[in-house]
């Protein structure tokens, strides 16, 4: 499909938007970079028009937090808990390896007879 200015941006305007949302997310950049991204972001939306630069900003941007690790509020993403495994029929969660306690080692030195009848 050719790029049309009525239903979609072209490659070059896309990627000129994601380097103008990168350059406006990024920490490290100096303010004339984000004048410059701003100024490119006006120039898009004057030329696509209000709606179709709005969905082509929003695919963009969701893009650029997916690539940069970077939450929308430009916070890190939080890192995901690792699924651990099954222990006394309850799926675990790990945040950094481990293994699930289930008790039976404390109570095995206290009443063993306890432990016998738990593990038959």
């Amino acid at each position: 499909m050719s790029p049309n200015s009525k239903t979609q941006l072209s490659a070059s305007d896309q990627s000129a938007l994601y380097d103008a949302l990168r350059a406006v997310n990024a920490p490290d950049s100096t303010p004339e970079e984000r004048e410059a991204a701003k100024a490119t972001q006006g120039r898009l939306r004057d030329t696509y028009g209000k709606e179709l630069y709005g969905t082509a900003r929003r695919l963009a941007r969701n893009a650029v937090y997916k690539d940069t690790g970077l939450a929308k509020g430009g916070m890190p993403k939080k890192v995901q808990m690792m699924r651990g495994g099954m222990a006394n029929g309850k799926q675990h969660m790990y945040a950094a390896g481990g293994s699930v306690n289930d008790g039976l080692k404390a109570l095995a030195k206290t009443r063993p007879d306890v432990v016998a009848k738990i593990i038959k």
